[in-house]
């Protein structure tokens, strides 16, 4: 494996591992309320309810 292909395979993991942790950053209760948004049962998602 060349260090090409490495560099190619760091960049996907990268992209799919961020891709994977912004949706549970937001959906985490600490995130929400060090931004002053609600998500959960009266906020925009309507599915939090079965989250709980």
């Amino acid at each position: 494996m060349s260090h090409a292909d490495m560099l190619r395979d760091f960049k996907i993991r990268f992209w799919v591992s961020l891709d994977v942790t912004i949706p549970i950053l937001v959906l985490s209760p600490l995130i929400q309320s060090f931004f002053g948004f609600p998500i959960g049962r009266r906020g925009i998602f309507l599915g939090a309810c079965y989250l709980d």
